[in-house]
């Protein structure tokens, strides 16, 4: 690998643990009856993927509310009117994207009549889901490519 490689893999795992659920704060968290930090942290990592979004691709984003969300965390209108469909998840890297949740995202996509979908992830997929969302259209951004976002 190269050393411009590592560096993006190393910040990619910077995003993961300044984004991951954290046990302990959760705990302290979830006794001041506020927001469980899971769901806290899951909204700021929605949040970011989104104004990275809209910089980057221009248009305007919104984060969807968490509950009942129905695999959709992000709605994301660009300047032409495409509406695209956005889900995220911030995994360990070990823990690749399987093919139920990119399927989810693709009837949101069909039933809601939008022009595209991204799934967006700290971690990567797994050779079936690759495929599904090559063939459909859905594209993904992952690992380190999410801090190279600004070449999509």
């Amino acid at each position: 690998m190269h050393s411009e490689e590592k560096i993006y893999e190393t910040l990619s795992l910077g995003i993961y643990h300044r984004f991951k659920e954290d046990d302990i704060q959760e705990k302290r968290r979830e006794k001041k009856a506020g927001i469980p930090l899971k769901l806290e942290n899951s909204i700021l990592f929605e949040t970011f993927v989104a104004n990275i979004m809209e910089n980057v691709l221009g248009g305007k984003t919104k984060v969807t509310p968490s509950s009942d969300d129905l695999g959709v965390d992000i709605v994301h209108i660009l300047p032409n009117r495409d509406i695209y469909l956005v889900q995220v998840k911030c995994y360990k890297p070990e823990n690749v994207i399987k093919l139920d949740p990119l399927a989810v995202l693709h009837s949101n996509m069909v039933t809601r009549k939008a022009d595209g979908a991204y799934f967006v992830t700290t971690s990567d997929y797994s050779p079936q889901a690759k495929k599904f969302a090559e063939e459909r259209g859905i594209k993904f951004i992952y690992g380190y490519k999410l801090l190279l976002i600004n070449y999509l």
